[in-house]
């Protein structure tokens, strides 16, 4: 097992009768969270449950869900896909960040854990953001590591590494 997936995932990772929720979308970043909970699931075993949101905008859509369900296949996981109906337009992201969540949510029972891939460099980028608009102090705060999610736990493992580690992590 790598010291990454040992370091990272196992004081996330829940008890026997709980599962693991990832939400892939096929980036890098995703990638390399799925290949490090793979890693761990080999010496503790869980049911790992992949989600993957189709916003049904981009060109690459269905190539991004059919690599994300070969991956998932692969690993021996279960693969959720949702197919999303969004439209282009004001705070889009916002949107699509609510139906992805609402969507996998609907999934997540008392105990299980959900898992992101968000990084450091998704942490700078929040706070600077947040700054701009002028937040308070609550909202310079950041991206928490561990909030609830519904009966759930949404857990960013990754949030102290930037995305060359991450990179980094993928290559070797």
């Amino acid at each position: 097992m790598s010291v990454a997936a040992e370091g990272l995932i196992r004081p996330h990772w829940p008890g026997s009768d709980h599962r693991v929720h990832l939400m892939i979308s096929g980036g890098a970043d995703s990638m390399a969270l799925l290949a490090l909970v793979a890693d761990f699931s080999k010496i503790i075993p869980r049911e790992v449950v992949v989600h993957h949101c189709h916003h049904g905008v981009a060109s690459e859509a269905e190539d991004w869900l059919q690599f994300v369900q070969a991956e998932t296949d692969r690993r021996g996981f279960v693969f959720k896909a949702y197919y999303l109906d969004l439209e282009l337009g004001s705070e889009f992201e916002a949107r699509a960040r609510k139906a992805r969540y609402d969507a996998v949510m609907r999934e997540v029972v008392s105990g299980d854990i959900v898992m992101t891939a968000h990084h450091r460099d998704d942490q700078v980028e929040t706070l600077l953001i947040r700054l701009a608009q002028g937040s308070g102090l609550i909202g310079l705060a950041g991206i928490p590591m561990i909030r609830p999610f519904g009966p759930g736990v949404l857990i960013r493992p990754l949030l102290s590494l930037s995305r060359k580690q991450l990179k980094q992590l993928l290559s070797a």
